[in-house]
């Protein structure tokens, strides 16, 4: 490190930015910024990793539509990760959240399908998830642009699914308190988060279309709401565990 470098930190940080600037030209707020973000996707992957690893800890204590929610926690991990080489290689990583889409078109109505008691409403999500799937798939021009269509799509599929979780609950009250309960958890952990990313993810296309971003408080948005939705589908994998199997 330059002597002329260890003094500049010595003696204050505005006198290290300046010289960065002048001799390497380098901003420290990009750098500052840079820092921020890969310690935010690396707490969201520990995140996801944690709630894996206690998933398959507690699989054979989990009812079924747990056992499918951990193998979409899993399939998730492992497309970010697989999106994160990609991006750093193609530039972007579009198609790794297409193939993310299309998964949880396959495995949400398999979720919904062994948590909903009510047969005719059973068979219309599952028949409403498949149509939206295949719709997507169908349309889909092609695999490098963002699904904003697809996402707002399954956004509102999980919502409607999820409030119908809810009101099922009211409708069969259980002596577990709801707090205590995995089918509480899951919804409200879909609920919060599908409702604040769906404009986000909804506009974010047009937006890239004509040549700009979200502002980059959007993005903490989404991140904060992914941190807040995977802590709760852990919550949920708790609870259930708890309970063993019952479906």
């Amino acid at each position: 490190m330059p002597y002329k470098l260890i003094y500049s930190i010595g003696k204050n940080r505005r006198s290290l930015r300046s010289w960065l600037t002048e001799y390497y030209n380098v901003d420290l707020n990009t750098l500052d910024i840079e820092a921020l973000h890969a310690s935010m996707f690396s707490c969201y992957i520990l995140l996801l990793a944690l709630t894996i690893i206690i998933g398959y800890l507690k699989f054979f204590s989990l009812s079924n539509p747990y056992k499918y929610l951990v193998a979409l926690v899993t399939f998730i991990f492992i497309a970010e990760i697989i999106g994160k080489i990609y991006a750093f290689n193609a530039g972007t990583n579009f198609p790794i959240y297409n193939i993310i889409l299309l998964l949880q078109f396959c495995l949400y109505p398999l979720i919904f399908k062994n948590i909903i008691i009510n047969q005719k409403v059973k068979y219309m999500i599952i028949g409403a998830g498949i149509t939206l799937g295949l719709f997507f798939l169908f349309n889909c021009k092609n695999f490098i642009t963002f699904p904003s269509k697809g996402i707002m799509a399954l956004s509102i599929y999980i919502i409607f699914s999820s409030l119908v979780v809810l009101y099922q609950m009211l409708q069969n009250p259980s002596i577990l308190s709801p707090v205590h309960h995995p089918d509480f958890w899951f919804a409200t952990a879909n609920i919060i988060f599908f409702s604040t990313t769906f404009l986000f993810f909804g506009v974010l296309n047009h937006i890239l279309r004509i040549g700009q971003s979200l502002p980059e408080w959007g993005y903490y948005i989404i991140w904060i709401a992914n941190m807040v939705f995977y802590s709760l589908y852990l919550v949920t994998i708790l609870a259930n565990a708890g309970r063993g199997t019952s479906r």
